[in-house]
């Protein structure tokens, strides 16, 4: 690809490459931490910025591939290496259609077009989840319960005692022993 030249996607989506990165190269869900510019490019709010990270510091994350972003720009990001800065002209079908949104910084019209500029600053693992499978097992489900049970008659304690079916009210003692405190 030649810097400066615009590439075409079948879809429509238009780039053009200002920096190649040497970085690696964003999977669906990975988050991806970008700093850009957001603008207008359509009607006759064209040019104007919607939305920028630029100035503040810190870069906008998003997962890749979770709809967080319009789809123009998830797919023009995702041929990108870290590093990388890109022009990226989306169609309004890649980005909000018939619909308008309102930005940072400026409302965008229904059926407008979109010019990003964007840098792709780094990439991040997704939250790892995997623990959990160690944790909640069929052999732990007792003691479990037994913390869900506590607490709801904990909760139950703490409400008037007129409000309580009389049956719930004399297992609330019985279950929570010691804990529990007739005021």
């Amino acid at each position: 690809m030649a810097l400066g030249s615009w590439q075409s996607t079948a879809s429509g989506l238009r780039f053009r490459e200002e920096t190649v990165g040497e970085g690696e190269l964003p999977v669906a869900d990975l988050r991806v931490a970008v700093q850009y510019t957001a603008k207008i490019a359509s009607g006759e709010l064209q040019g104007e910025v919607y939305d920028t990270t630029r100035g503040s510091g810190e870069p906008y994350v998003f997962k890749l591939g979770a709809g967080g972003v319009v789809a123009g720009w998830e797919e023009g990001l995702s041929s990108m290496r870290v590093g990388g800065r890109r022009t990226l002209s989306i169609p309004n079908s890649l980005a909000y259609g018939g619909q308008s949104y309102i930005g940072n910084k400026q409302r965008v019209p229904p059926g407008s077009d979109l010019e990003i500029e964007v840098e792709l600053v780094g990439l991040y693992g997704s939250v790892d989840y995997s623990w959990i499978k160690n944790v909640f097992t069929l052999q732990n489900a007792g003691p479990f319960a037994i913390l869900i049970v506590i607490g709801v008659f904990q909760g139950l304690a703490a409400m008037p005692r007129d409000d309580l079916p009389p049956w719930v009210a004399e297992l609330i003692p019985k279950v929570l022993g010691s804990q529990y405190r007739k005021l």
